[in-house]
């Protein structure tokens, strides 16, 4: 995570008191609060190793009882463009490891494997991974995710942050394999990948769709990408086997800044250098128009909230997309 994420909310939760806290990253050394505590902001600095080694330190600080905490983790990622459009915000049942793998080059590649990746402990593609390091998924509370997403339906208008540029992008991906890159910013259920390369392209897009499957045992299916949200996940569920948070009070949104393949008839290069219409600001945008709805709903009706996820908050009625 980064200042950008960081910074969309500074002004809007006043969190001008700042706590500085050993272990954080020197690039993100405090944790910022509202004048009351019950709204802070931490940023854990980018990649795996940098989330688990920050959230780590928040956790195990003994001035802070977290015990009752909702965690809400907040940042851009990119996105499949069969899957979702740019601009949106993504609420995650799974979070899959796509790193913990074997990979081979093309040229090294056998003639009866279907992909140049495969798990740990196995001898080819397909096979789920033998040899088990314990963070390869991880499954959240899907009633607080749905009651996060509900909000954020029923209380944000997020297409309202579309613009021109943005939609003329999304309209470049003109097949019919397409149709939910064409949308505007909207909020979506899915799944997200953790891996600290930033890949792009067909290739990878594939592996990943298969992994989440077959970890999931074919109940997921991955939207984002992005580079932290396993190690975080793990270093809170450590945290709350020791009773010092609470694991179902975890959640993950996710806003799309950048699609994972280009659109039909764009190059390579052409696609890594655009700016795919202004998507990366649109995406800070609704990370704070999605995320709000829950904060508020949190933070001012903390008595329905304190003891969990209140009774229907979780009924969902138009998610645009739901896996």
């Amino acid at each position: 995570m980064f200042a950008p994420e960081q910074n969309i909310w500074l002004a809007p939760y006043n969190l001008t008191t700042n706590y500085t806290i050993p272990g954080l990253s020197p690039k993100f050394p405090q944790v910022h609060c509202n004048s009351n505590g019950t709204i802070c902001q931490v940023t854990t600095d980018e990649g795996t190793a940098n989330a688990a080694a920050s959230i780590m330190a928040i956790t195990l600080n003994p001035t802070l009882n977290l015990t009752k905490t909702y965690f809400m983790v907040a940042g851009i990622a990119g996105v499949k463009p069969e899957a979702a459009s740019i601009g949106s915000a993504t609420f995650a049942r799974y979070a899959i490891d796509i790193d913990l793998i074997h990979a081979v080059t093309d040229g090294d590649k056998p003639a009866n494997f279907s992909s140049d990746f495969w798990g740990q402990g196995t001898y080819g593609p397909d096979l789920k991974p033998g040899e088990l390091y314990g963070s390869e998924i991880f499954e959240l509370n899907s009633t607080l995710r749905s009651a996060a997403a509900n909000l954020a339906v029923t209380k944000a208008n997020i297409s309202s942050i579309d613009t021109p540029a943005l939609a003329a992008f999304r309209a470049m991906y003109n097949t019919t394999n397409y149709t939910r890159a064409r949308d505007p910013p909207s909020i979506y259920e899915c799944d997200t990948a953790t891996g600290d390369v930033y890949w792009y392209g067909q290739g990878y897009q594939t592996y990943v769709s298969d992994w989440t499957k077959l970890l999931t045992n074919g109940t997921g299916s991955y939207c984002t990408t992005q580079q932290e949200d396993n190690a975080t996940i793990n270093s809170l569920q450590r945290a709350a086997a020791l009773g010092l948070v609470d694991y179902n009070r975890v959640l993950v949104m996710r806003s799309t800044s950048d699609f994972d393949k280009a659109p039909p008839g764009m190059d390579f290069v052409s696609f890594i250098k655009s700016n795919q219409g202004g998507a990366f600001t649109v995406s800070l945008q609704a990370l704070l128009v999605a995320g709000s709805p829950f904060v508020n709903a949190v933070t001012g009706n903390w008595t329905q909230w304190s003891g969990g996820v209140p009774a229907g908050a979780s009924n969902t009625t138009t998610i645009t997309y739901r896996r």
